[in-house]
């Protein structure tokens, strides 16, 4: 970085010297009506964070995506094991799998009260609201399922003169409902986040059966003698989906995470905006001036000097405006 004009601002190395040079002559300007020398300090520290923003964002959503099919891979996983305890034998995998075509009631249920949701006058914000409380109860339903799935996998009732793995069945119902409807909810709230977000999620997505197929093979399902039982095995899988709800929280809580979505594409309302909105607008409005400028570097640039011209200077956006177009 390079010292701007006094203030320590860190300007991005891949400036070229008459950039930089033009972009803190702009700012020295944008500041002369007064108190402009600690939002220029600010510039740097935004541009240091944006990255460490998106790593870490990437992650919350990989252990996010981890949490949406790993219950029911586990318990197909696991398999070996259990159909040599429980009287069904091979014939549970036909059991099993009926049970979670029975999952498909969750989604169902959750876009009919969307439905009615959308009728009521504050109706965006309750189906705001509403997707986030059931994200929380999939995952902790989940969680759930799993922790009793540790207990009471081998426990059988007598049905029909018969011994039934009643609870086996019945908590894979469950988990397999929470399961189906994380398919509505996941991509819809990583919809407004970054792009490159997406294919965090998918990526998670794809890395349930990865967690769940490599603590089968830690265990050693297939052996004569497996490592660990299969109530220990639930159990971290309970614990992957307690990760996954924390990394949710996260997701909707952590600073970091907040930058990345996806506000700045708002058009610019006024000066009472975020500011990740007013430096959008002026980011979409200074693209022909900003030529030869790398788009990563260009947007947070953009972005810090939108938000250096409205906060420090009484000209508030139209300053913004002016400096985006003679610096960049």
């Amino acid at each position: 970085g390079r010292l701007c004009g006094g203030a320590h601002a860190m300007l991005p190395v891949e400036m070229d010297d008459d950039a930089a040079h033009r972009a803190c002559a702009t700012l020295d300007a944008a500041g002369g009506c007064g108190h402009a020398s600690a939002p220029v300090a600010r510039i740097g520290r935004s541009l240091e964070s944006s990255a460490f923003s998106t790593t870490a964002t990437y992650i919350m959503f990989l252990f996010f995506g981890i949490g949406s099919w790993v219950t029911v891979t586990a318990l197909f996983t696991e398999l070996p094991l259990l159909v040599v305890t429980l009287p069904e034998g091979w014939h549970l995998a036909s059991v099993l799998a009926l049970a979670v075509q029975l999952g498909n009631v969750g989604p169902l249920a959750y876009c009919l009260l969307r439905r009615r949701l959308r009728r009521r006058a504050d109706g965006g914000a309750s189906q705001t609201q509403l997707a986030a409380v059931t994200t929380y109860v999939v995952l902790g339903t989940g969680a759930v399922a799993m922790a009793a799935l540790a207990r009471t996998w081998s426990v059988t009732w007598s049905i029909g003169g018969k011994e039934r793995s009643v609870p086996l069945v019945a908590l894979t119902a469950v988990a397999a409902t929470a399961d189906c409807t994380s398919s509505l909810l996941f991509w819809s709230f990583a919809a407004n986040f970054r792009a490159v977000h997406m294919s965090a999620l998918a990526a998670g997505a794809g890395l349930n059966g990865v967690v769940a197929s490599g603590l089968a093979w830690a265990q050693d399902a297939a052996g004569e003698h497996p490592l660990f039982p299969t109530s220990v095995y639930f159990t971290l899988v309970s614990m992957v989906m307690c990760i996954s709800f924390v990394a949710f929280h996260a997701l909707r809580s952590a600073r970091c995470a907040q930058v990345e979505r996806r506000t700045f594409e708002a058009p610019l309302a006024g000066e009472g905006v975020g500011v990740a909105e007013a430096g959008a607008t002026e980011a979409s409005a200074g693209e022909e001036g900003a030529g030869d400028a790398e788009p990563g570097v260009g947007d947070s640039v953009k972005t810090c000097l939108a938000d250096l011209c409205r906060r420090s200077s009484p000209c508030g956006v139209a300053s913004a405006r002016e400096a985006l177009s003679t610096t960049l």
